[in-house]
């Protein structure tokens, strides 16, 4: 039977839970990132049915299923038993839904209804588990009516919270036992502390203490029940967040890899006053108005030393200045994306067709759409696109499937793929330079270094993000200290038209014009935020 990811636009699948499990049937849904609607043939009308939206269900109505939400009401001690009966007698006398009496009677504020109506969604989708192979069809693209109040559920706690029931333990040993000798072990995909399904903490923290040797027994070691320790490892590995482990599979622990990533990715700091946060990105290189010539590189320790330790005053510590304060929105925003490449930021496969492919990025553009429009947010949509831009490029998109292919085989194919994700994380601090958002630039550089630790361009880069952060009244004679080291590393490559827009920035404020325009004609977009910038400048003085 072809997989519900595989289905194409406009397209149905009809099928039993006999054949095409439940929890493999949302997650499937989950992973093609499809919209549509699930009709369920408990009852001879086509009454149930839940519409999804980029994967995730919006809308669901499954009264078959058993749950009520008068009896969520009652059990959680919301509604007193005895008008919890009456509301249902009533509904099933006048033919009126549980919730529109319930508002009529104003025994819940609107928030609180929807909260119980959420509760309600999710614990019909869970006893779905329990109904036998019952028929479905889904039906891709077809959208909810507008006049539907949305439920919006997250999948994968649904089907981990289905499968742990009582009921489903003949499913959970059947899944383990045709899976060679029940270890498991985490895939590259596995987001950890940062999961967009909403995983549960309790199982977080037991499969953090496990390591890499996952299984039953010692899922249950760290704390959870038989039970929900196989609904864990079937819904992870549902999800392609965890993969069988071969018998002779040979895999350093998690933290001994993490170390043999650090040595391998050894990250360069031109300047000995760097200011570091404690994952070893750079802050700012110095304070603003101290601009110094930049100094040949040094390879710095392994791992970075522990900040120092916080000196005792009585005197109350100054409100963080506006740069700190973006590179740590964007610094925290964009922190579970360290280590990942493109497939993983976009969480698709090698191979994935166009059409997955776009399904997954209106997914993440979309779930931002949702979030307040600040410089974390506008950074993290910039680097998803960069991602999608690459993928769905048939001749760029091979080559980065190839070098991804190989980057776990030679360290020099690992290094030309870091080198091509730095690239677009230089371009994009640059234009974020442009902008004065010299926090969103620094971060942007630092993890670009720690990609590329050969890129000669960086070191200038960070040398102008100081100059830019200096008062206008004081960089006189920044520009003249930055604008010798710009002029000497132009020498050696004349080429590099990001450093010599730098260098039209510092003579555009010098009033050189002549010299200013000279070096905009570098530029191989007239349009660039940074040639408009410069232009901005020199306004309409002419040479």
């Amino acid at each position: 039977m072809a997989k519900i990811e595989s289905i194409r636009p406009g397209g149905t699948l009809e099928a039993s839970f006999a054949t095409y499990p439940l929890a493999e049937l949302l997650i499937g849904i989950l992973r093609g990132n499809l919209s549509g609607r699930l009709d369920i043939f408990l009852h001879p009308e086509p009454k149930n049915r839940v519409f999804f939206r980029n994967g995730v269900p919006v809308f669901v109505d499954l009264p078959d299923a058993g749950a009520s939400l008068v009896q969520i009401l009652i059990e959680r001690g919301v509604v007193p038993r005895d008008r919890g009966l009456d509301l249902l007698r009533l509904s099933e006398a006048s033919g009126r839904s549980q919730a529109l009496l319930i508002e009529q009677h104003d025994l819940l504020s609107p928030g609180a209804l929807q909260d119980a109506l959420q509760r309600l969604a999710r614990a019909q989708v869970v006893r779905l588990f329990d109904v036998g192979p019952a028929e479905f069809r889904f039906a891709e693209g077809e959208a909810p009516p507008t006049s539907i109040v949305p439920t919006i559920l997250q999948p994968l706690p649904v089907v981990y919270e289905g499968l742990r029931r009582a009921t489903n333990q003949e499913v959970v040993d059947r899944f383990l036992g045709t899976n060679g000798r029940h270890a498991f072990q985490l895939s590259a995909t596995y987001p950890h502390g940062v999961d967009p399904f909403e995983w549960g903490a309790d199982v977080e923290r037991a499969i953090d203490a496990v390591g890499d040797d996952i299984t039953v027994a010692n899922l249950v070691e760290s704390g959870l029940t038989r039970q929900a320790a196989g609904a864990a490892i079937m819904s992870a590995y549902l999800a392609g967040m965890m993969e069988v482990r071969e018998r002779d599979a040979k895999r350093l622990p998690r933290e001994d890899e993490r170390r043999r990533e650090e040595v391998r990715r050894v990250p360069v700091d031109p300047s000995p006053t760097a200011n570091k946060d404690p994952s070893g990105l750079v802050i700012h290189r110095r304070s603003a108005s101290s601009v110094v010539p930049v100094r040949q590189a040094k390879v710095e320790p392994t791992l970075p030393p522990p900040p120092p330790p916080r000196p005792i005053s009585s005197v109350e510590p100054s409100s963080p200045n506006p740069h700190d304060l973006e590179y740590t929105a964007v610094r925290d925003r964009l922190a579970p994306l360290r280590n990942q490449n493109y497939f993983q930021m976009l969480r698709v496969a090698p191979g994935t067709d166009a059409s997955q492919l776009e399904r997954a990025y209106r997914f993440w553009m979309r779930k931002l759409d949702d979030e307040p429009d600040d410089v974390a947010v506008r950074t993290l949509r910039e680097l998803l696109t960069d991602a999608y831009d690459v993928l769905r490029d048939p001749d760029r998109g091979r080559r980065y499937t190839t070098q991804v292919a190989q980057s776990d085989v030679t360290a020099a194919a690992d290094r030309e793929r870091l080198a091509f994700e730095a690239e677009p994380k230089v371009e994009r601090a640059f234009r974020a330079m442009a902008a004065n958002r010299t926090g969103a630039a620094t971060y942007l550089l630092s993890w670009a270094e720690k990609q590329d630790g050969t890129r000669t361009d960086v070191p200038i880069l960070f040398a102008m993000i100081d100059y830019l952060r200096t008062p206008l009244a004081q960089r006189v004679a920044d520009a003249r200290a930055l604008e010798q080291v710009v002029e000497e590393e132009l020498t050696k490559r004349s080429h590099d038209w990001r450093v010599r827009l730098c260098y039209g920035l510092l003579l555009a404020e010098q009033d050189d014009v002549r010299a200013a325009r000279r070096n905009i004609a570098a530029a191989p977009d007239a349009e660039h935020p940074m040639v408009r910038r410069i232009t901005d400048v020199l306004g309409d003085r002419h040479d």
